[in-house]
């Protein structure tokens, strides 16, 4: 029987291809189980031509193979269409050693090489796309376990929510590439004029043929790659990696994921790289070089990287869980040097607000807000940091002993605030060098992180010698740099000098010089405070609860105004820079949960306290009360 005359069961077609004996719909994927490609001898041939007579011996026995149902459901029917055409892609986009796909294995007539058809050029295209963004997961994969210590898990986890997300994107959906063109042609169509049929498209080609071109002119490779890009971003391959770190309950954030990829320690800028290694530089169906296919525009930021994961997981199906609380607490714990066991145990009984999920919205709080936002609560409870003026106090080097209601609440805490204050804000000025990227540091580093990562890759595609040129005027830099360096000058700031002057100084001088720096130190928070839109307040006098305190945003011409004390904002800034997010939205999260930890007080609070009615407790099979039952068992007994 042959295939044009065969129909599919699932989508009614009747273009079939041979493989290994079965026949495959093209359009479906879906294998046709009633029918079987075989082969006949001479032999079985008789001579009166009727047939041939068989025996058993000469039986032909196939392998079993478990059937398909004849009429499988859409997800089958969409996963089959994806895994037949990437293997029919894969069949076109075997490159040679040059990196050029193979030409014919026949002759052409006079010398000429045989022109590639319309599918030839779209599925290698798709194939070499999806195969490059694999490829840069993979990578990413790989460079998270051996340089940051992740769990090799991650490695198994990729290749599912991959492979899903490649299959459930639209990218191999059927009629995809005419469809990218006629969206393309619909856009110039108030330029172009009318658009013209699908089914003409295929025979406009240049006019030398060697390239597809839509009826406005724009080469169709260009509009396939443009789509890929929009529906199989280059940045979902970090979401992809975060997604799966998530997943295997990795501390990975992702701060620390575009950070990576920004300090080139995670493969996305110069990967395309290693893919032209593996793939080539461009195919004679695919004629795109790998550094336009794989080199991104730019570095996502945090939020959006969040949110595309969750978008990811949303398309594929994927059940997230919370992010790792345990993990992530301890990391900033430590990073703001605070005891872990103490807030740990603290934090533990509490119940974990549904903000530690992640969500596809980008305007919502990302979930590292809402966990730094719980150790901030757990810290002022622990630690008594609701306005009582600590951090003032921590400017003076001798407290006086006079001082009645700071005694107290000296002794209301069970940990040293004045430390803590101290450890804040020394952490504060170190914590602004280590969240910076180390090519930050200097402006040598800096041009060699672009020469190495942002611009890699243009010095072996450039025609002319411009960029030797570059090479020898940066090699000259560094020569005049090192013999600019000079020694600092011996007089200033030594250490005779500043004991001769502690010599000659006075205890009364002594006292105004610590109020002065005092007043300036606080003057230079308040003006600190002033650029995040905050309010300083001075410390509470005449306290007479020593309750936890909760701020609240006002309206000040028009804007909002955040009044607080100078201790929680010493604690509220350094958290802020260790979660990498401003004061503001810190605040904000902070306000979020003790707003939610109020309302559940609250609903405590009303339940030990109801009081039940007694119609409450009557029966709902009788129209005696539990009281009256209670009474009439005592009268039995």
């Amino acid at each position: 029987m042959e295939s044009n005359k065969m129909i599919c069961n699932s989508c009614d077609n009747e273009s079939f291809e041979e493989e290994d004996g079965f026949f495959y719909c093209l359009q479906c994927g879906v294998r046709a189980d009633d029918i079987i490609a075989t082969a006949f001898d001479d032999e079985d041939l008789a001579g009166d031509g009727r047939g041939g007579t068989y025996s058993q011996l000469n039986t032909r026995r196939i392998a079993t193979q478990p059937t398909q149902p004849s009429h499988p459901s859409e997800e089958t029917n969409r996963y089959s269409q994806f895994r037949s055409q990437l293997k029919s892609a894969s069949k076109i986009s075997q490159p040679n050693g040059n990196g050029d796909l193979g030409g014919p294995t026949e002759p052409e007539d006079f010398g000429g090489v045989a022109a590639l058809s319309y599918e030839d050029c779209y599925q290698q295209t798709r194939e070499r796309y999806a195969n490059g963004l694999i490829m840069m997961i993979t990578y990413q994969c790989d460079a998270l376990v051996e340089k940051f210590n992740v769990t090799p898990l991650i490695i198994g986890l990729v290749a599912p929510i991959c492979l899903r997300f490649l299959a459930l994107s639209g990218a191999f959906d059927q009629d995809w590439a005419d469809n990218a063109i006629r969206d393309s042609e619909l856009q110039s169509q108030e330029t172009n004029g009318e658009v013209r049929e699908v089914k003409k498209r295929r025979s406009n080609r240049d006019k030398d043929g060697s390239e597809h071109r839509s009826f406005d002119g724009k080469r169709a490779v260009m509009i396939w790659l443009s789509q890929l890009k929009k529906s199989l971003p280059l940045s979902s391959s970090l979401a992809i990696s975060f997604l799966a770190c998530h997943k295997a309950g990795a501390p990975v954030l992702p701060t620390d994921i575009v950070r990576w990829a920004r300090e080139g320690k995670l493969p996305y800028q110069s990967c395309f790289l290693k893919i032209q290694e593996q793939m080539g530089e461009r195919t004679a169906a695919c004629p795109v070089g790998a550094s336009v296919m794989f080199s991104p525009d730019e570095i996502v930021s945090a939020q959006n990287l969040e949110a595309q994961a969750a978008s990811i997981a949303d398309v594929i199906g994927l059940v997230l869980p919370p992010v790792n609380f345990h993990g992530i607490a301890l990391n900033y714990l430590r990073r703001l040097s605070v005891p872990e066991d103490k807030v740990i145990d603290l934090v533990r009984l509490w119940a974990m607000p549904s903000e530690i999920y992640l969500s596809k919205s980008e305007h919502r709080l990302p979930t590292r807000v809402c966990v730094m936002s719980i150790l901030i609560v757990a810290i002022r409870m622990l630690y008594n940091i609701n306005g009582f003026g600590m951090w003032e106090q921590s400017l003076v080097e001798e407290s006086s002993d006079d001082d009645g209601e700071l005694m107290q609440v000296k002794k209301a805490s069970e940990f040293d605030t004045e430390k803590l204050m101290k450890t804040l804000e020394k952490k504060y000025n170190e914590l602004d060098a280590e969240t910076a990227a180390d090519f930050e540091n200097d402006l040598c580093s800096y041009l060699s992180h672009g020469k190495n990562e942002i611009f890699t890759g243009l010095e072996a595609a450039s025609a002319d010698d411009t960029y030797r040129t570059v090479g020898k005027l940066w090699n000259s830099y560094q020569k005049e740099e090192e013999e600019s360096e000079t020694p600092s000058k011996r007089g200033r700031d030594t250490p005779c000098s500043n004991n001769a002057r502690s010599m000659d100084s006075s205890p009364d001088d002594d006292n105004q010089e610590d109020n002065g720096s005092k007043e300036r130190a606080i003057s230079r928070l308040m003006a600190d405070m002033g650029e995040n839109f905050f309010v300083y307040i001075p410390p509470r006098v005449k306290v007479k609860r020593q309750g936890y305190i909760q701020y609240v945003r006002k309206k000040d011409d028009g804007a909002l105004v955040y009044a607080v004390h100078a201790d929680y904002y010493i604690l509220l800034r350094a958290c802020a820079r260790v979660a990498e997010i401003d004061a503001r939205n810190m605040h904000r999260g902070v306000l979020s949960f003790e707003r939610r930890l109020a309302w559940i007080e609250k609903r405590i609070d009303h339940v030990l306290h109801l009081t039940p009615t007694s119609a409450s407790m009557k029966c709902k099979h009788c129209e005696y009360s539990n009281a009256d039952s209670e009474d009439q068992d005592d009268d039995m007994v």
